[in-house]
């Protein structure tokens, strides 16, 4: 079986973003993106999507007066919480359900106080199965709600796009997503007063320059040139397959992220006509791309269905999900191996997508809970379901996957 990468970058252009300089590109954008999810919302660009955290969390702090507290489920990478304490505010981890990245919402009603001003929810392989119920509950204390959808471009939940199913959503549109550049995302709200908050902030905000996107263009360039066909399969998997044999528990082609001190300029910027022209152009092949992840994801189903993550999520939820990845749940004593027969074997699968950011230095004295978060990234394994997966390579490394396994403690374990 010849090797596909877990993960790609999806095409795009690197240059010729950063000189173009439509004028219209930011009513167009705007405009568009309402349009594709569903009307109804305004929509505010971003330079970086880490900034829509950073601003929503800075206005709930503002409209409530003294409450500061947000709560957030800690499944994340560490700047995720570095930009609601930046934002001036304290972050409270919450938790999920067992074996699931679905929000355990009694927790939740525990650690939702009067000290607390947003609830930030995040979506991941599927959609948060609880929404109307979390809705309620902020509702109920007066307590703002947002969900991040860094990875749910274009997930509905009751037939609502995402992006108009809390106060205010935001949007990933970095190097890695299925509607992409560099650096990019966007805010989508259906309240008028968020939307003038964020439009008067960004608008004191200066352009990113084509400098600023240099680093981080380099990191990811280099990263596509590793999973393209002919490189992967001659080059980077020979080498991840190399380094699995002395493997220590990670993931042999990972993207480094760098957690902050202090927040960077280029969160605090806005994104340069050009790069807001390549998303629009690019628009229309998210539609595809995620009708194709559902597909394969529909594969990994018949052989999966009593052994993904968040088993309690709904048919109806889970239809309405963009599977950026597949995940599994397998012994924790277990996963290291099991990871390291599948490269042996020619398929490149991954580990847990985030870690629980709650084990940290940085974090570990934040309250909150997340035991269950801890036991569920050292139980995951994420199957891919990107474009370049087909159904027969997704057929054939799950019939691989399940002759392993061989009873279940009491997620599933593997020889």
């Amino acid at each position: 079986m010849s090797a596909t990468p877990k993960q790609v970058i999806y095409p795009m252009r690197y240059l010729r973003p950063l000189w173009e300089n439509p004028a219209d590109a930011e009513a167009a954008f705007k405009s568009r993106l309402a349009d594709f999810l569903g009307g109804g919302v305004d929509v505010v660009p971003l330079g970086r999507a880490r900034a829509g955290i950073h601003l929503a969390a800075r206005f709930a702090r503002l409209r409530t007066g003294n409450r500061s507290r947000v709560v957030m489920l800690p499944h994340t990478i560490p700047d995720v919480i570095n930009m609601v304490r930046f934002a001036g505010c304290e972050p409270v981890f919450g938790d999920t359900l067992p074996d699931s990245t679905n929000v355990d919402f009694d927790h939740l009603t525990e650690v939702v106080d009067d000290k607390t001003c947003c609830v930030l929810i995040t979506h991941y392989h599927v959609n948060q199965e609880r929404i109307g119920d979390i809705k309620e509950l902020c509702r109920q204390r007066d307590v703002m709600l947002f969900d991040d959808c860094a990875i749910a471009l274009e997930g509905d939940y009751q037939g609502r796009c995402m992006g108009a199913t809390t106060d205010a959503s935001i949007f990933s549109m970095s190097g890695f997503k299925s509607l992409n550049y560099v650096w990019g995302g966007a805010l989508a709200t259906e309240r008028e007063d968020i939307a003038a908050y964020m439009s008067d902030e960004l608008a004191t905000f200066p352009e990113l320059t084509p400098a600023q996107y240099k680093e981080h263009m380099l990191a990811v360039l280099k990263y596509d040139l590793a999973t393209r066909p002919g490189i992967f399969s001659g080059v980077t998997f020979p080498a991840i397959r190399r380094k699995s044999r002395v493997g220590s528990g990670q993931e042999a082609l990972c993207f480094v992220r760098r957690e902050t001190e202090a927040i960077e300029d280029t969160v605090l910027s806005r994104p340069r006509p050009g790069v807001l022209g390549e998303l629009v152009r690019k628009l229309d092949t998210v539609g595809q791309r995620l009708a194709h992840r559902r597909m394969i994801a529909a594969v990994y189903d018949r052989f999966f269905a009593d052994r993904r993550v968040a088993p309690e999520a709904s048919d109806a939820v889970r239809a309405g999900s963009c599977f950026t990845f597949y995940p599994i749940l397998v012994a924790p004593e277990r996963r290291d191996r099991i990871y390291r027969q599948m490269i042996e074997r020619g398929y490149h699968i991954g580990l847990s997508v985030y870690p629980n950011a709650h084990e940290t230095e940085a974090f570990w004295n934040v309250s909150g809970r997340s035991r269950n978060i801890s036991r569920l990234v050292r139980s995951m394994v994420s199957l891919p379901t990107h474009p370049k997966v087909t159904r027969d390579y997704a057929q054939a490394l799950a019939t691989m996957l399940s002759k392993m396994a061989c009873h279940f403690v009491p997620a599933i374990a593997f020889v």
